[in-house]
Protein backbone atom coordinates (compact mmCIF):
# COMPACT_ATOMS: atom_id res chain seq x y z
CA UNK A 1 0.00 0.00 0.00
CA UNK A 2 2.88 2.68 0.01
CA UNK A 3 2.00 3.61 -3.38
CA UNK A 4 -0.92 5.70 -1.64
CA UNK A 5 1.53 8.02 -0.61
CA UNK A 6 2.32 9.44 -4.07
CA UNK A 7 -0.42 12.48 -4.36
CA UNK A 8 -1.58 11.01 -7.56
CA UNK A 9 -1.92 7.74 -6.93
CA UNK A 10 -3.72 8.75 -3.90
CA UNK A 11 -6.39 11.18 -6.08
CA UNK A 12 -6.57 8.37 -8.90
CA UNK A 13 -7.25 6.10 -5.98
CA UNK A 14 -9.98 8.17 -4.01
CA UNK A 15 -11.60 8.76 -7.45
CA UNK A 16 -12.29 5.49 -7.98
CA UNK A 17 -13.66 4.12 -5.10
CA UNK A 18 -15.98 7.48 -5.17
CA UNK A 19 -16.93 6.37 -8.84
CA UNK A 20 -17.30 2.88 -7.81
CA UNK A 21 -19.97 4.02 -4.48
CA UNK A 22 -21.59 6.55 -6.12
CA UNK A 23 -22.80 4.09 -8.83
CA UNK A 24 -24.12 1.76 -6.60
CA UNK A 25 -26.75 3.82 -5.70
CA UNK A 26 -27.24 4.96 -9.64
CA UNK A 27 -27.35 1.57 -11.23
CA UNK A 28 -28.19 -1.77 -10.34
CA UNK A 29 -24.96 -4.37 -9.90
CA UNK A 30 -26.00 -6.14 -7.06
CA UNK A 31 -23.53 -4.64 -4.14
CA UNK A 32 -20.64 -5.13 -6.28
CA UNK A 33 -19.52 -1.51 -6.51
CA UNK A 34 -20.28 -0.22 -3.37
CA UNK A 35 -18.18 -2.65 -1.57
CA UNK A 36 -15.30 -2.20 -3.68
CA UNK A 37 -15.69 1.28 -3.03
CA UNK A 38 -16.28 1.69 0.37
CA UNK A 39 -12.95 -1.60 0.93
CA UNK A 40 -10.75 1.44 -0.76
CA UNK A 41 -12.17 3.57 1.39
CA UNK A 42 -11.22 1.64 4.27
CA UNK A 43 -7.66 1.12 2.90
CA UNK A 44 -7.05 4.16 1.95
CA UNK A 45 -7.74 5.44 5.80
CA UNK A 46 -5.90 2.62 7.38
CA UNK A 47 -2.80 3.18 5.43
CA UNK A 48 -2.87 7.35 6.44
CA UNK A 49 -3.83 7.00 9.99
CA UNK A 50 -0.68 7.15 12.14
CA UNK A 51 -0.13 7.14 16.16
CA UNK A 52 -0.64 10.59 15.87
CA UNK A 53 -3.90 10.86 13.51
CA UNK A 54 -7.44 10.38 15.97
CA UNK A 55 -8.92 7.34 15.48
CA UNK A 56 -12.75 8.24 15.69
CA UNK A 57 -12.20 9.35 11.82
CA UNK A 58 -12.80 5.27 11.30
CA UNK A 59 -16.33 6.48 12.87
CA UNK A 60 -16.57 9.22 11.41
CA UNK A 61 -16.13 7.12 7.87
CA UNK A 62 -18.35 4.33 9.17
CA UNK A 63 -21.53 7.28 9.60
CA UNK A 64 -20.84 8.79 6.85
CA UNK A 65 -21.30 6.03 4.96
CA UNK A 66 -24.58 4.83 6.98
CA UNK A 67 -25.85 8.20 6.41
CA UNK A 68 -25.17 7.78 2.25
CA UNK A 69 -26.72 4.42 2.49
CA UNK A 70 -30.13 5.69 4.54
CA UNK A 71 -30.86 8.23 2.55
CA UNK A 72 -30.04 6.21 -0.63
CA UNK A 73 -32.18 3.45 0.21
CA UNK A 74 -34.95 5.01 2.41
CA UNK A 75 -35.07 8.66 2.95
CA UNK A 76 -34.28 9.99 -0.55
CA UNK A 77 -34.44 12.99 -0.64
CA UNK A 78 -30.84 13.64 -0.83
CA UNK A 79 -30.34 15.98 2.49
CA UNK A 80 -28.78 12.98 4.87
CA UNK A 81 -26.83 11.42 1.87
CA UNK A 82 -25.12 14.60 1.15
CA UNK A 83 -24.26 15.31 4.99
CA UNK A 84 -23.41 11.55 4.37
CA UNK A 85 -20.83 12.43 1.71
CA UNK A 86 -18.81 15.42 3.58
CA UNK A 87 -18.41 12.76 6.29
CA UNK A 88 -16.67 10.57 4.09
CA UNK A 89 -14.96 13.38 2.18
CA UNK A 90 -13.51 14.80 5.77
CA UNK A 91 -12.26 11.46 7.37
CA UNK A 92 -10.36 10.44 4.07
CA UNK A 93 -9.01 14.16 3.93
CA UNK A 94 -7.94 15.05 7.16
CA UNK A 95 -5.68 12.33 7.39
CA UNK A 96 -3.78 13.08 4.38
CA UNK A 97 0.20 13.88 4.89
CA UNK A 98 -0.24 17.32 3.51
CA UNK A 99 -2.73 19.97 3.22
CA UNK A 100 -2.53 20.01 -0.71
CA UNK A 101 -2.84 15.63 -0.89
CA UNK A 102 -5.95 16.61 1.29
CA UNK A 103 -6.99 19.54 -1.06
CA UNK A 104 -6.39 16.84 -3.88
CA UNK A 105 -8.35 14.03 -2.00
CA UNK A 106 -11.23 16.64 -1.80
CA UNK A 107 -11.44 16.77 -5.47
CA UNK A 108 -11.19 13.57 -6.53
CA UNK A 109 -13.84 12.48 -4.11
CA UNK A 110 -16.54 15.45 -6.02
CA UNK A 111 -15.26 14.47 -9.32
CA UNK A 112 -15.93 10.64 -9.15
CA UNK A 113 -19.27 12.00 -7.49
CA UNK A 114 -20.34 13.52 -10.47
CA UNK A 115 -18.13 10.75 -12.88
CA UNK A 116 -20.63 8.30 -12.08
CA UNK A 117 -23.56 9.22 -14.07
CA UNK A 118 -21.81 8.29 -17.07
CA UNK A 119 -22.13 4.33 -15.80
CA UNK A 120 -26.46 5.18 -16.70
CA UNK A 121 -25.24 5.15 -20.19
CA UNK A 122 -23.72 1.60 -19.64
CA UNK A 123 -25.97 -0.57 -16.76
CA UNK A 124 -29.83 -0.50 -15.92
CA UNK A 125 -30.92 2.07 -13.95
CA UNK A 126 -32.11 1.24 -9.94
CA UNK A 127 -36.07 0.64 -10.38
CA UNK A 128 -35.87 2.96 -7.35
CA UNK A 129 -34.85 6.10 -9.46
CA UNK A 130 -36.83 5.15 -12.29
CA UNK A 131 -39.96 5.53 -9.96
CA UNK A 132 -38.72 9.29 -8.82
CA UNK A 133 -37.80 10.26 -12.41
CA UNK A 134 -38.69 9.86 -16.06
CA UNK A 135 -36.21 8.20 -17.99
CA UNK A 136 -38.20 7.57 -21.24
CA UNK A 137 -38.41 9.74 -24.59
CA UNK A 138 -41.80 11.13 -25.21
CA UNK A 139 -41.91 10.71 -28.60
CA UNK A 140 -44.22 9.76 -31.03
CA UNK A 141 -41.77 6.52 -31.86
CA UNK A 142 -42.69 5.36 -28.32
CA UNK A 143 -46.03 5.81 -28.51
CA UNK A 144 -46.29 9.41 -27.18
CA UNK A 145 -48.27 12.37 -28.64
CA UNK A 146 -48.57 15.90 -27.73
CA UNK A 147 -51.61 16.30 -30.05
CA UNK A 148 -55.60 15.63 -28.67
CA UNK A 149 -56.97 13.11 -30.77
CA UNK A 150 -60.20 15.12 -30.53
CA UNK A 151 -58.30 18.06 -32.44
CA UNK A 152 -56.49 15.48 -35.05
CA UNK A 153 -60.48 15.12 -36.18
CA UNK A 154 -60.83 18.51 -37.43
CA UNK A 155 -58.41 18.24 -39.76
CA UNK A 156 -59.65 18.99 -43.70
CA UNK A 157 -63.39 20.50 -41.63
CA UNK A 158 -65.01 23.61 -42.95
CA UNK A 159 -65.61 26.25 -40.00
CA UNK A 160 -66.26 30.21 -40.06
CA UNK A 161 -63.64 32.94 -38.08
CA UNK A 162 -66.05 34.51 -35.31
CA UNK A 163 -63.05 37.20 -34.54
CA UNK A 164 -60.29 38.48 -36.74
CA UNK A 165 -57.52 36.09 -37.15
CA UNK A 166 -54.48 38.43 -37.15
CA UNK A 167 -53.10 35.40 -37.19
CA UNK A 168 -54.48 34.29 -33.97
CA UNK A 169 -58.12 34.64 -33.45
CA UNK A 170 -61.32 32.06 -32.79
CA UNK A 171 -63.13 30.07 -34.93
CA UNK A 172 -66.48 27.86 -35.14
CA UNK A 173 -66.53 24.71 -36.47
CA UNK A 174 -69.92 22.56 -35.88
CA UNK A 175 -71.02 24.68 -32.77
CA UNK A 176 -67.53 24.73 -31.31
CA UNK A 177 -65.35 27.30 -30.23
CA UNK A 178 -62.27 27.27 -30.54
CA UNK A 179 -58.65 29.47 -30.79
CA UNK A 180 -56.60 29.28 -34.10
CA UNK A 181 -53.99 30.72 -36.74
CA UNK A 182 -53.21 31.26 -39.77
CA UNK A 183 -49.86 31.15 -41.51
CA UNK A 184 -49.62 35.09 -41.11
CA UNK A 185 -52.80 35.37 -43.13
CA UNK A 186 -55.14 37.77 -41.72
CA UNK A 187 -58.66 37.01 -42.15
CA UNK A 188 -62.02 38.96 -41.32
CA UNK A 189 -64.61 37.89 -39.07
CA UNK A 190 -67.64 35.65 -41.12
CA UNK A 191 -64.95 34.17 -43.27
CA UNK A 192 -65.47 30.53 -44.33
CA UNK A 193 -62.10 28.33 -43.38
CA UNK A 194 -60.53 25.27 -43.30
CA UNK A 195 -58.31 23.35 -40.90
CA UNK A 196 -55.37 22.06 -42.46
CA UNK A 197 -52.85 21.11 -39.84
CA UNK A 198 -52.92 20.66 -35.81
CA UNK A 199 -49.74 20.75 -34.25
CA UNK A 200 -50.10 19.73 -30.44
CA UNK A 201 -52.50 21.91 -29.57
CA UNK A 202 -52.35 24.98 -32.42
CA UNK A 203 -55.31 24.80 -34.84
CA UNK A 204 -53.68 26.26 -38.19
CA UNK A 205 -56.31 27.23 -40.29
CA UNK A 206 -56.76 29.24 -44.15
CA UNK A 207 -59.90 30.69 -45.59
CA UNK A 208 -61.57 28.20 -47.78
CA UNK A 209 -61.86 30.44 -50.87
CA UNK A 210 -57.89 30.26 -50.78
CA UNK A 211 -57.92 26.32 -50.24
CA UNK A 212 -60.48 25.93 -53.24
CA UNK A 213 -57.88 28.17 -55.47
CA UNK A 214 -54.91 26.07 -54.76
CA UNK A 215 -56.83 22.64 -55.75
Amino acid sequence: MAFLSDPIIGFLFIFVASFLLAGEFLVNRRGIFGVLGVVMYVLFLYYHLSDDSPYWLIGVLIIGVLFTLIDGFLIANGSVGFIGLIFIMLSLAIPSPSFSYGLGVCVSFWIGLFASLLLLKLYPVRTFWKKLALFDRTTNEAGYSTMKPSLLDLVGKDGQSLSILRPVGTIEIEGERYSAITNGEWVEPGVAVVVTAVDGTKIVVKPLADEKKEN
